[in-house]
């Protein structure tokens, strides 16, 4: 695919963030190119949450006679969309509507009910980006009854861990929250990781459940498994991630490596995440372990709820906090954490930041210097925006800090700096410690 010379990342949206390791994401791009091929030519395709255009733009290439409506709410989107379709010769075959998918119209929008449904509307806790009542509302008013759908299932897969380093305190943001984390590149594998470390594997990987987009279960939804843990252990964690099926191409959340360096074009968009349970001991038996989901979001609790577990605490975590970041960092309870690890930081402390840089100025108000792991690109990206707080200095995500140095380890630290954490858990000040 083409792409227009001179259109720079800060033009897209979210385009300096997680935007463009979607559309470089070169397994779930040939995931999806080879499972549009392998379909039987379809007349016309909606490409759901279409972005820049690029699944419409493989459905129309596979198959030459075949149209397609790229549906995309993001006007700056939308507009790079309808370029890079012109620029590979497909305007004429791929319609843009810069619309919310819940106000098309069949006969204004699309000129027909599609027979191919494409999508990639998931965030790396699967159901953020609202994809169940988007299909739900499609299904109904904008799809043929024997659509197909690209992709066709997704499954969810766990482990139960012990993570004592980031579970062990009653924090209200931890709970029904599933956080994203680059866990193979900090030494985890679901598979055959059980040794000593930030996370440790107490269960063999399971399917927690599944999901077919051609029959939407109505939601919420709960499924409990029963585990065998073989010895005297302390759980508070499950680890999970999803695979689509996209009908004999299977593309999975679960990577060793989640993002490229500067030198490295191709990126994995998805990452595992981690869900916080109470802490219980377990003694080498049998456990139960129930996970759920609604139209938007997957969360795990302890078995032994009649029906669906409760996400949220009445009263404390009515706001989903993975979806309201912005909320979360100006709260005053947790800015006043913040600046209480800065005070007992010491002199010169290596800050771990969540890659949203949203706490970098409450930390700065407090720690005056700080060393911080970033590469060029993001290091760049925060000067040019004014987002870099003065007497702090940039290093290399790959040194390893001297054994005098504190370590603020803010939740929940991914991207750049994920690599460090398993050179510093032992001597790190994170913010539950005194966030309750």
């Amino acid at each position: 695919m083409a792409w227009t010379p001179g259109l720079e990342d800060s033009e897209l949206l979210h385009g300096s963030t997680s935007y463009l390791s979607m559309l470089h994401d070169e397994g779930r791009n040939m995931a999806y190119a080879a499972a549009l091929k392998a379909q039987a030519t379809p007349k016309l395709v909606l490409d759901l949450g279409a972005g820049t255009g690029l699944l419409a733009a493989l459905a129309c290439k596979a198959h030459e006679g075949t149209n397609a409506v790229a549906c995309e709410v993001y006007d700056q989107c939308a507009r790079v969309a309808q370029l890079v379709l012109k620029e590979n010769g497909l305007a004429e075959r791929v319609k843009v509507v810069n619309k919310v998918a819940s106000d098309l119209e069949v006969g204004e929008d699309l000129p027909q009910k599609a027979d191919l449904c494409v999508f990639e509307l998931f965030d790396s806790q699967l159901l953020g980006e609202s994809i169940i009542p988007i299909l739900r509302d499609a299904q109904a008013r904008l799809l043929r009854p024997d659509c197909t759908f690209i992709p066709r299932k997704v499954k969810v897969k766990a482990v139960l861990v012990s993570c004592p380093k980031l579970g062990s305190a009653n924090v209200p943001e931890l709970r029904g929250a599933a956080w994203p984390l680059m866990l193979g590149q900090m030494g985890f594998d679901p598979y055959a990781s059980d040794k000593e470390g930030p996370l440790c594997r107490l269960s063999e990987v399971w399917d927690a459940f599944d999901i077919d987009f051609a029959n939407l279960p109505d939601t919420p939804c709960a499924q409990t498994t029963r585990l065998r843990v073989s010895a005297e252990v302390i759980a508070n964690a499950v680890v999970w991630w999803w695979e689509l099926d996209l009908g004999g191409y299977l593309h999975s959340s679960w990577t060793k490596a989640a993002s490229s360096d500067d030198t490295t074009p191709a990126r994995h968009h998805w990452r595992p995440c981690i869900s916080f349970l109470p802490e219980r001991r377990l003694e080498g038996n049998d456990v139960a372990v129930t996970a759920a989901f609604n139209d938007e979001g997957v969360w795990f609790a302890w078995g032994g709820h009649p029906g669906v577990p409760p996400r949220w605490l009445d009263g404390v975590t009515n706001v989903p906090p993975e979806r309201e970041r912005l909320l979360m960092a100006s709260h005053p309870s947790f800015r006043e954490a913040l600046m209480q690890m800065g005070r007992d930081a010491g002199p010169n402390p290596m800050l771990l930041p969540a890659e949203d840089f949203l706490c970098l100025k409450t930390l700065a108000e407090v720690v005056k210097v700080a060393q911080v792991p970033l590469r060029p690109k993001a290091f760049a990206r925060l000067l040019e925006r004014g987002l870099w707080p003065e007497g702090f200095s940039q290093v290399d995500p790959e040194a390893v800090a001297s054994p005098e140095t504190t370590v603020i380890v803010e939740p929940f630290m991914l991207g750049e700096v994920a690599g460090v954490s398993l050179q510093v858990m032992d001597r790190a000040i994170f913010l539950w410690r005194d966030f309750s």
